[in-house]
């Protein structure tokens, strides 16, 4: 029988052999999952045996990792805004830098009694979720063009206990009634150009879906399909957020005052000083 020292080392060793960047992080991880046990538990207790049913679903969990299949949708789980959100090949992978958005947003609604707000290809629903934990007084609707991903959407608000969403399919504004307007619209389009897509790392690019990431030859195709409906859903005094991707908050602006209704008031950078976040309102 297997022991959780002898698996650590198995998995650390196979993961090392295909190159991956943190073998021995990757396999305490998935040890632990396929165990039940913290990490601290994985160290303390090395030479438990673990039993041949536990060890075959590490394994399986040890064969997808090394194929580059990302950790959360091998575990299912991400965690992004002191929330746990349900993940699979059906949504991107929630990233840290998003929260910059979902803050901004939470900010901006505090000048509304009750605002109205809508979340524009809301994937696994971590924009719209953590913006009603937020915020619970907002009417929010929360849109995409994926079913699938909606009714991941949907099971995320139930498992962080957030009700009042009004999940809809639509391809961006396409099924929203005509006299639909908004205090804030909130979009993380896919901004990433054709060119960056070809050259992604395995981890995303075999995995994450394409509709998600891929905006274009420029990467700035949904902006302006945004930005062309946008002006008219957008009550005066409203807001729209956009998470933009490297060096494109420049053309982002340029874009938003081209409309002659929108003005940029604010970019806002992450963590890593990338412009991350470009704030405008209704003129």
């Amino acid at each position: 029988m297997k022991t959780v020292q002898g698996l650590l080392k198995e998995g650390t060793g196979l993961l090392k052999e295909v190159g991956l960047k943190n073998p021995a992080r990757d396999t305490e991880l998935l040890l632990g999952y396929s165990l039940e046990l913290n990490k601290l538990s994985l160290y303390t207790s090395p030479n438990k045996p673990v039993s041949a049913e536990k060890t075959a679903l590490f394994y399986s969990y040890i064969s997808r990792r090394a194929v580059n299949e990302p950790l959360s949708y091998i575990i299912g789980t991400k965690e992004f805004m002191d929330c746990t959100f349900l993940v699979n090949r059906n949504v991107l992978i929630p990233r840290p830098e998003t929260e910059h958005l979902v803050e901004e947003a939470i900010a901006l609604s505090k000048g509304f009694l009750a605002p109205v707000a809508l979340d524009l290809g809301t994937g696994s629903g971590c924009i719209a979720v953590c913006f009603k934990k937020a915020v619970p007084q907002a009417q929010l609707t929360a849109v995409d063009v994926s079913e699938a991903a909606l009714m991941t959407a949907r099971k995320n608000a139930r498992a962080n206990n957030i009700s009042g969403i009004n999940f809809r399919r639509s391809d961006l504004f396409s099924a929203l009634e005509e006299n639909e307007d908004f205090d804030l619209i909130v979009s993380n389009p896919p901004y990433i150009t054709t060119e960056e897509y070809a050259a992604l790392l395995p981890e995303t690019k075999l995995f994450e879906p394409e509709l998600a990431l891929q905006g274009g030859s420029d990467g700035l195709e949904f902006y302006r399909k945004i930005l062309f409906e946008a002006p008219a859903r957008l009550r005066q005094g409203g807001f729209l957020l956009f998470e933009v991707g490297y060096r494109q908050a420049g053309q982002v602006s340029d874009m938003i005052e081209s409309t002659g209704k929108l003005k940029t008031q604010k970019v806002v950078r992450d963590l890593a000083y990338i412009e991350r976040v470009v704030i405008a309102s209704r003129i």
